[in-house]
């Protein structure tokens, strides 16, 4: 069924592949709120536009509740209708964690006139196979069992997580933590698990913030993302409307850290990756793995710091130096995970870096402690000192 709809930006689909994306069944989903959220909902999808669209694409709005997307040059309305697709149900979960595959409008749009559009929506057919195009299918069928209502953080688990003390070496102080779970996500993990792993770490380091906060006991911390789920735009979709659920207040005592990052990712996808994720932190690092010779590509994408964890090579020494020296001409940060030796801490140190993490500073533990002054001579005594049998870590 072909419908009409006027407007002075019709034109504009005959640049190329046009796509109408239409937001009353999210009106319909949310009822009285509307009024309300309809602000903040449109700034979010303008937001997803400039992320998700290509340099040459246009978006214009229509009216309160729909817009045009015109990808010039393309006559391939798969594409359009895929990207869409994948807008559409980032905005829907973002406010309101239920979402079924009919709540998702987008249609096919062509210009009759200059002021007139043809709308084709999508038969129920035709709309699964864009889904599942874009990777939708079983999120949507996960996101169909949920309440109705707004969405909210992952609830506590159980055991819940530890802290690690990270040193910054150029201050001479533990003011950060990193948010470590007591089972980790294993290497061969599927990205549905490793990101339900990652919300609900998340979830369970804001509580700990707020905590922090409360008790004015301020610090910053860390929290890694595994780089698949960031490289799989359903699983990034996901983990993006969590993080809009976070009080922005929050936002400038977080660091995410990638880990670990692939050799030879292009710049490109890397760029669009850190910036999906920046606005919900107040930095963005990146791990790579020992023996990395593309360092030097990993500049000029938004990323503040890089590092990597120790392992035990008999290379580390010059690996360490490698990668604090990279940092410094890329106007980044450095930092070194793992460190369990106090030579090579020293060795650290004197290649500048700024952040060290591992037993040689502290243990994990069940909470962060207030922000504390530590000098190298301090964890030199420290860790000259003999572990009494029975003390508890």
């Amino acid at each position: 069924m072909t419908m009409s709809m006027r407007t002075r930006q019709a034109k504009l689909a005959r640049s190329g592949a046009a796509v109408v994306l239409s937001l009353d069944a999210l009106k319909d989903a949310v009822r009285s709120r509307w009024d309300s959220i309809s602000t903040a909902t449109t700034a979010g999808l303008e937001r997803l536009f400039r992320l998700k669209l290509g340099p040459s694409d246009v978006f214009v709005q229509i009216d309160e509740l729909n817009w045009l997307v015109v990808m010039p040059g393309s006559g391939d309305d798969d594409d359009a209708l895929t990207c869409c697709l994948r807008i559409a149900y980032e905005l829907h979960v973002s406010v309101i964690p239920a979402c079924e595959l009919a709540q998702l409008k987008v249609s096919r749009a062509a210009a009759v006139a200059d002021d007139v559009l043809d709308l084709t929506p999508l038969a129920a057919e035709q709309l699964g196979a864009v889904a599942k195009r874009a990777g939708l299918d079983e999120l949507l069928a996960a996101r169909a069992k949920q309440p109705n209502n707004m969405t909210a953080l992952p609830a506590e688990t159980p055991g819940g997580h530890r802290y690690e003390p990270i040193w910054d070496a150029q201050r001479q102080i533990v003011g950060a933590y990193r948010c470590l779970p007591d089972t980790g996500v294993g290497v061969g993990d599927s990205i549905g698990h490793q990101l339900k792993h990652t919300q609900t770490m998340l979830a369970d380091a804001v509580r700990t913030l707020e905590k922090c906060i409360l008790q004015n006991t301020r610090c910053l911390m860390f929290l890694t993302i595994p780089y698949d789920v960031l490289s799989a735009p359903p699983a990034r979709m996901e983990l993006l409307s969590t993080c809009r659920q976070l009080d922005s207040k929050l936002r400038q005592f977080l660091v995410f850290e990638i880990a670990t990052l692939p050799a030879g990712i292009p710049k490109h996808r890397l760029t669009e990756i850190v910036s999906a994720i920046q606005p919900f932190a107040r930095a963005v690092i990146g791990r790579v793995a020992q023996r990395n010779q593309s360092l030097m590509d990993y500049g000029g994408v938004g990323l503040k710091a890089l590092g990597f964890e120790l392992n035990g090579s008999h290379t580390e020494p010059a690996e360490i130096g490698r990668l604090c020296e990279s940092a410094k001409r890329l106007g980044m940060a450095s930092y070194v995970g793992a460190m369990a030796s106090t030579s090579l801490l020293e060795l650290a140190i004197g290649h500048s870096v700024q952040w060290v993490i591992g037993p040689a500073i502290g243990m994990p533990e069940k909470e962060p402690a207030p922000p504390a002054r530590l000098t190298f001579d301090a964890i030199i005594q420290a860790w000259d000192q003999p572990v009494q049998a029975g003390a508890s870590g």
